[in-house]
């Protein structure tokens, strides 16, 4: 059984500013790069666990998509994926925060 994915709000954000910057140079190239992107995130309802850990403590998982990593946690109770940020490899991770926003961003990610 699938878990369902589900994007927070600094996700969502996140995957917004992505197609906006690289949509700077090529603007259908972003709307592909974005939607790889999303469906690489979305993948993670089939094997939430072959991400590498991040914190183990909080669960906290990373996945690397081309120069990206998504980091994510998933609750076994529930069967959720939550995808928390979308990160750029080289920007500084001192800046990353991982906090899980309280309010989702969207629906569950194409489940019903």
């Amino acid at each position: 059984m699938e878990f369902q994915v589900i994007l927070t709000t600094k996700a969502g954000r996140d995957l917004e500013q992505v197609g906006r910057y690289i949509a700077l140079d090529d603007f259908k190239a972003a709307e592909r790069f974005c939607e790889e992107l999303f469906q690489a995130a979305k993948s993670l309802g089939r094997l939430p666990r072959r991400g590498h850990m991040a914190d183990r403590q909080r669960n906290i998982r990373w996945l690397i998509y081309k120069s990206y990593l998504i980091f994510y946690k998933i609750d076994e109770e529930t069967r959720k994926v939550k995808i928390l940020r979308f990160w750029h490899a080289a920007q500084d991770r001192r800046h990353l925060r991982l906090r899980e926003a309280p309010a989702l961003y969207g629906a569950a990610l194409g489940q019903p």
